[in-house]
């Protein structure tokens, strides 16, 4: 096929992706339309020599008509002296098209009236001039189109999608928010396999972020968490903004509070009524909710409530001290706006605490925090010898036990309230700005100026993770979500970062809980893929997929589901019977004896596309059945001896080829389906059990998983290896080093392969490389994942995990588009989008 011919099948393809303008001409090949699949076969027969051979449609057709469109057979005309109008097979696909052109119907252009011939030889004319100037003949079918400004922009576009995609994945590192929105560009300018790759990555990469709130900006120093979690507030570092964030509304806009001066800091009383800010020299009291203000204390350092919400710390300096400036706290009645008690300290202006109970109040004194009893404002002790530089922030364990310190000397340091004594001390990479407990307890977080925020176990000592890649430069304030299972930031760079303190992968859709069955092998969509059918220990279950719960369990089921091309019957395998059921009304329809599979692993049962044939592997051979009688048409037995035990089956698309796999001899068969023969065998490459088989949508490839070496370094060579069905050759072998694993699976439109043995990995077929290894933030360890299999329309991805719970992944390039503009929470900049294509037409990608 010309370069230049697919060139405008793409161009006419993004005007008209239902191909309903499309007029194909067949010069050579051969074409056959398959009403069952409603698309094109991939291969074809030569009447000849009865091989199997590509059909004559280029690849970038597939699957885009809706129905059988108009092609005209012009391949038995040859000869340039056949190109009249007096030759049939010329004239009469000439009037179709003529037809088709005016709308017209083709027995008004084939009447024998003078008049009619006349009109007719006319309209076959202006076919013929038009075809003259727009037909490309090639070897195959040709498409009536010239456009090659959009072959330009074309080329253009995957450049700089290909650019955008690079940037991303270079950036994803250090700069999350970019790299994702990088990443969306990448794939909506062009949807090449490189964006298709980055987006799927950028995913994985992001699990900690649940969302960007703000984008680069001022420098946010303090952030307070309303005790609803539901408002937040920030500070610019400059004073000049103080904002509200409603986090249950992310697209609405932050608020203001008026009548404000500069602000430097702020937190919400205990019951969430009251926000305390601290201004240049006062405090002032606000309702968060109406705005306006209630009360104004004095006092120069940041405030902080008791736990009760009836007393009001305030720091300021003690002008009167012998050493000034010497720190002092104010404790002030809130109810009474009176003065309760005056805590002094002996260094410069201070910050304080409560302990959870109210009854210690913590204030920092330069690399010191000084304990005191709230009740009798009397020195409780002294947390000394742990800091070389000034404390710059502190935070009580919700027991009140312990007490964390940040550090201008890059030390975390966790303290015994009742001893003084240090129980941990942590290095860090730079000061540490802000520390904060879990409301558990568990978990220590800390930011620092390394631009990232560590956890720690409490418990063990011991660090948990990094929360990297969001902020650009120092994080300056840090509050956990009451449930504990958010973390917001604050930093210099001007970002608050919502973080998932357990990593969530955007791409699960739903998780059904663990099964009880002990069963390796993949659950099953429905054709319409609404169901997914999977065994558990009481029979097959049934899992409504748009619902999200359980439809049915079919008792006594078994294993093995296979659904009929039409949805309406489901094959299970129970001992060695062949198990049908009737979908809709949850019973049992028919037993066909004659299943043996020797292994939960192996495929057991497959219909045939147009559903008349239900295929069984049966130890040492295949029995093929009929479904509507009932009946066994076909026993198929390897010519490969009497060792060979088959496991794995699939039938090609156009469900002419049978192909098994399986154990001994280590050969694939090919089966004429049709003539009942084995049509070939070759090597499977594999020294252990072919377990499962995968035939591409266009049936020209056929995918399995092989142990191609014993590298004991490694365990192993393991492959997944792409055999040509016409070439009778290998195409290529993705190789592994980790576990064998059982399944392969092409996507529905062939772009993607998903494998397990070491994870789930998912491949890009175009790239020949693997995009991502699934994880699930419950198990990290990849090999919990097998038996992918993807839904009909290739949106969805299911897997079993080793406790036989089913995943169910989002597989949808447009989706994870959208996930990471939600993340992301902004649109790129003209700025962000002229460094990396500078002098191109800026595009708003992820516009809010």
């Amino acid at each position: 096929m010309r370069a230049s011919v697919i060139r405008e099948i793409r161009c006419w393809l993004k005007r008209d992706p239902a191909g309903e303008n499309l007029i194909l001409v067949l010069t050579a090949g051969k074409l056959t339309w398959n009403e069952e699949a409603c698309d094109f076969d991939g291969l074809v027969e030569n009447e000849e020599t009865g091989e199997l051979e590509e059909s004559a449609l280029p690849a970038e057709l597939y699957g885009v008509f809706r129905h059988e469109p108009l092609y005209l057979p012009l391949d038995r005309v040859n000869d340039s002296n056949q190109l009249t109008l007096l030759n049939p097979r010329f004239s009469a696909p000439l009037a179709q098209i003529a037809a088709r052109i005016h709308g017209r119907p083709v027995d008004e252009l084939a009447g024998e009236d003078v008049t009619q011939h006349k009109r007719r030889t006319r309209m076959i004319r202006v076919a013929v001039s038009g075809l003259a100037a727009l037909a490309l003949v090639a070897s195959g079918a040709a498409v009536v189109a010239i456009r090659q400004r959009q072959i330009a922009v074309e080329r253009l576009a995957i450049a700089n999608s290909r650019q955008l995609a690079t940037a991303a994945g270079l950036r994803s590192q250090s700069d999350l928010q970019t790299a994702m929105l990088l990443s969306a560009a990448a794939f909506q300018i062009s949807k090449t396999a490189e964006a298709r790759a980055n987006l799927m990555q950028q995913l994985q990469r992001s699990q900690h972020v649940e969302r960007f709130v703000t984008g680069p900006g001022k420098a946010i120093s303090s952030l307070a968490l309303s005790p609803d979690g539901r408002t937040l507030v920030s500070v610019s570092t400059d004073s000049s903004q103080l904002l509200l964030w409603d986090l249950e509304h992310p697209k609405a806009p932050a608020r203001t509070l008026r009548g404000g001066r500069h602000a430097y800091s702020a937190v919400f009383s205990p019951d969430g009524k009251t926000l305390a800010v601290k201004e240049v020299d006062r405090v002032v009291l606000w309702d968060p909710t109406s705005g306006t203000s209630k009360a104004t204390f004095n006092g120069t350092g940041p405030p902080a409530f008791s736990p009760d919400g009836h007393i009001l710390a305030i720091p300021g300096i003690d002008k009167t001290a012998r050493s000034y400036p010497s720190g002092k706290i104010t404790l002030w009645d809130v109810d009474t706006r009176t003065e309760v008690d005056t805590l002094l300290g002996d260094a410069g202006e201070a910050t304080g605490l409560f302990s959870p109970d109210g009854r210690i109040l913590a204030m920092n004194q330069g690399a010191d925090v000084l304990l005191w009893d709230v009740s009798t404002g009397t020195l409780l002790g002294t947390l000394t010898g742990g800091h070389t530089r000034g404390v710059l922030d502190m935070a009580f364990s919700p027991d009140g036990r312990m007490i964390a310190t940040g550090g201008h000397d890059a030390k975390l340091i966790l303290w015994d309230v009742a001893t003084r004594a240090t129980l941990a001390t942590w290095e860090r990479d730079g000061d540490v700005n802000a520390v904060a407990f879990s409301p558990d307890g568990r978990i220590l977080a800390a930011g620092d100026n390394s631009a990232g925020i560590s956890l720690w176990d409490v418990a063990n000592r011991t660090r948990l993770d990094i929360l990297g890649g969001g902020h650009t430069s120092a994080v300056l304030d840090i509050a956990f979500s009451p449930d504990g299972r958010k973390l917001i930031s604050s930093g210099n760079d001007g970002r608050l970062i919502m973080w998932n303190i357990i990593p969530q992968n955007p791409m699960i859709v739903t998780t059904v809980p663990g099964t009880g069955k002990d069963y390796s092998g993949s659950p099953a969509f429905s054709p319409d893929g609404n169901i997914l059918a999977f065994p558990t220990d009481g029979g097959v279950l049934l899992w409504d997929i748009p619902r999200q719960a359980r439809l049915a369990r079919l008792p006594g089921s078994g294993d093995h589901p296979a659904f009929s091309p039409d949805g309406r019957t489901l094959a299970t395998i129970a001992g060695t019977d062949i198990l049908l059921w009737d979908v809709a009304r949850r019973s049992k329809t028919a037993t066909l004896a004659g299943a043996t599979p020797t292994d939960p692993a192996s495929t057991g049962v497959v219909f045939s596309p147009d559903g008349s044939t239900l295929a069984a592997a049966a130890n040492r051979a295949v029995v093929l059945w009929d479904v509507a009688r009932r009946e066994r048409v076909a026993t198929l037995i390897p010519q490969e001896g009497d060792d060979y035990q088959v496991h794995g089956l699939a039938f090609s698309p156009n469900g002419r080829l049978l192909a098994a796999g399986g154990y001994g001899f280590n050969r694939i068969i090919i089966w004429d389906v049709a003539k009942k023969a084995q049509r070939s065998a070759f090597s499977s490459g594999s020294g252990e059990t072919v377990y499962r088989l995968s035939f591409s949508p266009k049936g020209d490839v056929l995918a399995w998983k092989a142990l191609e070496s014993a590298n004991t370094a490694v365990g192993g060579d393991f492959g997944i290896i792409l055999w040509d069905i016409k070439a009778k050759a290998r195409r290529t072998t993705y190789t592994l080093h980790a576990a064998l694993g059982e399944a392969v699976a092409f996507s529905p439109d062939g772009s993607m392969l998903a494998s397990d043995g070491g994870g789930v990995s998912l491949w890009s077929i175009a790239q020949g490389e693997q995009m991502a290894i699934l994880t699930v933030p419950w198990n990290p360890d990849p090999t919990y994942l097998r038996g992918p299999v993807f839904s009909p329309d290739g949106r969805f991805l299911a897997t079993t995990g080793s406790d036989n719970s089913i995943v169910l992944w989002d597989v949808d390039a447009k989706s994870w588009v959208h996930r990471l503009c939600m993340k992301a929470g902004r649109a790129i900049t003209p700025s962000e989008w002229d460094s990396i294509l500078s002098g191109q037409p800026y595009h708003s990608v992820c516009g809010q």
